[in-house]
């Protein structure tokens, strides 16, 4: 377990150092053993600093999808980005939103549709 934990950890930090600019407020780590294993990213920030910066990451990601969780708890809505890391670990990137941030939508959004939602709110 603590080879792949290590693992992880380079695996992180070889992708930010090969993409600069990428932003990291926390990360946490899950393992058991491979494949099983994944990365959570969390992002932070302004509206438009937070949809920059999970679309920065979207684009060095591979197989991407993209989930805009509105949620009816005022800490609940976020944007999740699941993706992986070219040597195929598993990734999600978070950025959490505000009340008033979705509070134009309708329900939560998948795909094309939060795509839409970042690269319109990005700064």
């Amino acid at each position: 377990m603590w080879d792949e934990m290590a693992r992880l950890k380079d695996t992180v930090r070889q992708h930010v150092d090969e993409h600069n600019g990428l932003w990291i407020s926390s990360l946490n780590f899950f393992t058991t053993r491979m494949p099983s294993s994944r990365v959570d990213i969390y992002v932070s920030g302004e509206l438009d600093e937070s949809c920059a910066r999970l679309l920065a990451w979207r684009d060095t990601l591979t197989n991407t999808s993209l989930y805009l969780q509105t949620g009816d708890d005022p800490a609940e809505p976020n944007v999740n980005m699941c993706g992986r890391f070219l040597d195929g670990t598993a990734v999600t990137v978070t950025a959490p939103l505000s009340a008033e941030d979705v509070a134009s939508l309708n329900g939560n959004q998948l795909g094309k549709d939060v795509l839409g939602f970042l690269t319109a709110n990005a700064g």
